[in-house]
């Protein structure tokens, strides 16, 4: 049985074309300021603030496991649903999956399960990621008390001036 159709954010991550579920990202951000506290995991590329909130800002080549690079003052960082945030190359824009032809994940790369599914676009392949399976529980766990650390920073920050 053929999935229902949705909206798809796509966007490039060292030249591989990713997306995720628009029901997935909360907001789009063009790469503001990040933090990086000590201690911080690589994985991590900083903090952003929002509203007094520390939000961790994934990098998404390194979490996939390509190659890391210097991102452009251009970059996007996707602030998905489940709080933390993914710095990609570019956002593309948005597809409607009725409309695009489904793939085997078989016959394309899969970064550990994360593809739920793939489509061509313009004669290249779209992975699309699962949001829950990006990092593991444990990981999630610990980002979130990485950021509770560097909310409470900031708030003293705050406090002081």
């Amino acid at each position: 049985m053929k999935p229902p159709s949705q909206l798809l954010l796509y966007f490039s991550v060292n030249n591989v074309l990713l997306g995720f579920p628009l029901s997935c990202v909360r907001e789009i951000i063009l790469l503001p300021e990040l933090v990086e506290p000590p201690g911080c995991p690589p994985v991590i590329k900083g903090f952003m603030n929002v509203a007094g909130q520390a939000v961790p800002v994934a990098s998404a080549s390194r979490l996939l496991g390509l190659p890391d690079k210097e991102y452009s003052p251009y970059a996007h960082v996707l602030w998905l649903q489940s709080g933390y945030a993914l710095l990609v190359d570019r956002v593309l824009g948005l597809l409607k999956t009725d409309n695009l032809s489904e793939i085997s994940k078989e016959e394309n790369i899969s970064f550990n399960e994360m593809v739920e599914r793939c489509f061509t676009v313009r004669e290249q392949a779209v992975h699309v990621l699962n949001e829950q399976r990006l990092l593991l529980a444990k990981e999630r766990t610990k980002l979130k008390e990485f950021a509770q650390i560097e909310s409470t920073r900031l708030e003293e920050m705050e406090a002081a001036f």
